[in-house]
């Protein structure tokens, strides 16, 4: 039948047909090299961002230290978003956040002369609220780069969000307090079941090559840093403890919940840090402000209590050494191929509008790496990106069909312009421009309505007017091919030395051999380190 299907469908074509398809790709190839000489340029943005981009009203106003309020008339839903701080979380407990971070909202209570369990507060919690999150990770910033700092354990966020009524307003807050000072782990078959449910998604995951390509990246980078806070217990070390407590759950009953009530009081004693964030219509909350000021109080409170009689002691991780300039991982199931390249190096505040414009231009639909890899059909996804806080640059290739031309192709586009043997364009250099400027706009204006985003906290020094400034910088750019040309040299260069940067590749195990053969003969890279020796340093 199938081939049936092929003979009628090539036939219904004839050679007529076959002209006009291929008639209607030379004018797509056509107009995709026009384009870029069409880019024009968009007017300089009021103050008023939201006007311009014609979004639903929203407006910020807070003048409370550690609440953010953002003003929607029209809305007829809160959304209530509590942020931790959470630096400093002893190592051995940070295995066990996520499954903490599952067990919220679903078992037992005890607050005051409130007793629930599991059944009772999830019934309870249904009735009111249309949707509920625990994330354990830092808040994303229009400043900083998406690749790298999803990962990073600097935050405890419970997100909650109801309807605007008065009833509801004061229940949802009443939910926040039931988690924060009544959840109690009484029931250790609801925690193996949540154990289960966390091991079946890792495992999942792991089959996706992006996933452990990203992960092995977070860990490898990382990891050498005492400063830094990521989760260094990746998803493989996750996994692995996962397994253990399934396969013997008594055995490991006490310890479990020893992990987990040392997370409690953790949160608790860092309360005094936290920071709250309101999304809706404000004139509900600020007509009953006063049920915010008691929570908030009582945060303080508990928190300072906490502070005077549990002392948490810090553990210090074992760090993993990273000297090899290139790791390859093996995947069985995978057939896509992905690289990442990086290299460390000072990024300067005086080059970060610059550098933040070069890196849409390198990457955006027709750009040079995009031409290089994806027009070609070699990947299908290439970026070009950076981390301000980590001083960090890197090349990404994702889901390679034919993963050594890909990466030949990037890099010699990357050497072309390094070494000025391409030239840039001025009118696509513009366009990188205004896709910086829509793209920081559209996530500025948006701020309120995204869940993680916490503006005003210690998370993020940079408020909205900083913002506000960052944009018009941005938008004030002017075309100057011997700074930019500079910028290339400073920030892209490194990537091209193997003793400055390092890199990481993911292929289909059978291709392993073929790809370690290829980095020794096309690019002398004699020191490569293969997934075994990689997963036992990670792991230990």
């Amino acid at each position: 039948q199938e081939e049936q299907r092929i003979a009628q469908r090539r036939d219904s074509l004839g050679p007529n047909g076959l002209k006009k398809l291929k008639d209607e790709l030379d004018q797509a190839r056509s107009n995709n090299k026009k384009s870029c000489s069409e880019c024009g340029n968009i007017p300089h943005l009021p103050i008023t961002i939201s006007d311009q981009l014609h979004l639903p009203p929203i407006e910020y106003y807070s003048n409370k230290d550690e609440v953010d309020l953002f003003h929607s008339p029209t809305s007829h839903f809160i959304r209530y978003t509590l942020h931790i701080p959470m630096k400093n979380l002893p190592l051995d407990l940070q295995l066990y956040l996520p499954l903490f971070s599952n067990l919220l909202f679903h078992t037992s209570i005890q607050y005051e002369n409130i007793h629930l369990d599991k059944f009772n507060f999830c019934e309870l919690i249904s009735r009111d609220i249309l949707s509920c999150s625990v994330s354990n990770e830092q808040s994303p910033s229009p400043i900083q780069s998406s690749y790298v700092t999803a990962h990073y354990i600097d935050t405890f966020a419970i997100s909650l969000q109801s309807i605007s009524t008065d009833e509801i307003y004061k229940n949802t807050i009443d939910y926040f307090r039931y988690v924060l000072f009544g959840t109690i782990f009484n029931d250790h078959k609801i925690i193996i079941e949540e154990c289960e449910k966390e091991l079946k998604n890792l495992i999942e995951a792991i089959q996706d090559g992006h996933t452990i390509h990203l992960g092995f990246f977070n860990s490898l980078i990382h990891s050498t840093n005492s400063n830094s806070y990521y989760h260094q217990t990746n998803i493989f070390s996750q996994k692995n403890l996962l397994e253990k407590i399934c396969k013997q759950p008594d055995k490991y009953q006490n310890e479990i919940l020893s992990k987990l009530e040392r997370i409690r009081l953790f949160i608790l004693k860092n309360l005094s840090q936290m920071h709250f964030t309101l999304c809706g219509n404000m004139d509900l909350i600020e007509g009953n402000w006063n049920i915010v000021e008691q929570f908030m109080n009582e945060c303080k409170t508990k928190s300072q209590i906490e502070i005077e009689d549990n002392q948490i002691k810090e553990t210090k991780g074992k760090q993993i050494p990273t000297s090899s300039p290139a790791i390859i991982i093996g995947s069985q199931h995978e057939e896509s191929g992905y690289v990442i390249r990086w290299a460390r190096l000072p990024i300067c505040q005086q080059d970060f509008v610059s550098l933040l414009i070069v890196s849409n231009y390198l990457d955006m639909e027709n750009g040079p790496l995009w031409t290089a890899c994806r027009t070609n059909g070699y990947s299908y996804g290439v970026a070009f990106d950076f981390d301000f806080e980590t001083n960090l640059i890197l090349l990404s290739i994702s889901q390679c069909s034919q993963l050594k031309l890909a990466y030949s192709s990037a890099m010699e586009t990357l050497k072309n312009l390094v070494e000025h043997k391409t030239t840039l364009d001025p009118q696509r250099m513009v366009a990188a421009r205004n896709l910086t400027v829509c793209t920081l706009t559209e996530q500025l204006a948006t701020l309120g309505r995204l869940t993680g985003v916490c503006i005003r906290s210690y998370l993020n020094t940079y408020s909205i007017e900083k913002y506000q400034d960052l944009l018009k910088e941005i938008n004030s750019f002017t075309y100057n091919e011997e700074c930019l040309l500079k910028i290339i040299d400073k920030y892209v260069s490194p990537l091209l030395n193997d003793n400055d940067s390092s890199a990481l590749i993911l292929v289909n195990t059978n291709k392993m051999k073929e790809t370690q053969e290829f980095l020794y003969k096309e690019y002398g890279i004699k020191d490569v380190q293969l997934i075994k020796d990689v997963v036992k340093s990670l792991c230990r």
